[in-house]
């Protein structure tokens, strides 16, 4: 069951529609699947997991609309895998017209699809389940690539390769590691251009590369 019976009758015929909808995807998913306490829990990269709270949504859409102001957003939150906090990272819809149990089935689908576009509240759930705030990744790796750029080239090729394996702890070895492999590799170097304080770190802590690498 994706709701309770007692929110279940309170829905419109058109978000009933939507929950079968919702069903049909879910059950086709290869990344969600359905948890306890009508929660849909999506695998996001291996060490963090997101959960739209369905039950939840619907009963926010159907307050939304009794208070005139018809919002539709999603109750997802991130989580680190095995437990942990649960860290909210509310999503507005874009379309207000749709029933919210679509959206619901979009949330599935764009799971399913890699999660593209993330929106930064989820951006900000996301490193806080982890543990890392994204003022700390940014902070960690401005400094770690300061410290790298000093190097010279064949100190930054060494430094790479005197490791056995990547660091897996958010460490400052481990932001330096990030940094000189990124810059050992020609076509990636470009993504280091520029001033330290204009860089957009999450490509790498929150991105295939750092995932890619063994890190938690």
């Amino acid at each position: 069951k994706m709701v309770s019976d007692g929110v279940f009758e309170r829905m419109s015929k058109e978000e009933k529609r939507g929950l079968d909808w919702l069903n049909q995807i879910l059950s086709e998913s290869a990344n969600c699947e359905l948890g306890p306490d009508y929660r849909i829990i999506a695998d996001y990269n291996g060490s963090v997991e997101l959960v739209l709270d369905v039950e939840e949504t619907v009963r926010m859409s159907i307050k939304s609309e009794m208070g005139g102001a018809c919002v539709k957003s999603l109750a997802v939150f991130a989580r680190s895998k095995g437990g942990g906090e649960m860290v909210k990272g509310c999503i507005i819809a874009k379309d207000h017209e749709k029933p919210v149990t679509d959206h619901c089935a979009s949330f599935v689908l764009w799971s399913d699809s890699g999660f593209n576009d993330m929106p930064g509240t989820l951006e900000n759930a996301i490193a806080k389940a982890r543990g890392y705030s994204l003022e700390f990744i940014r902070s960690l790796y401005s400094y770690a690539l300061e410290e790298v750029r000093r190097m010279r080239w064949r100190e930054v090729f060494d430094y790479t390769e005197s490791f056995d394996s990547p660091p897996r702890s958010l460490t400052l070895e481990r932001a330096k590691f990030d940094i000189a492999t990124i810059m050992s590799a020609p076509e990636k170097r470009v993504l280091l251009d520029g001033e330290v304080e204009d860089l957009v770190w999450e490509f790498i802590y929150g991105g295939e590369h750092y995932e890619d690498r063994g890190g938690t």
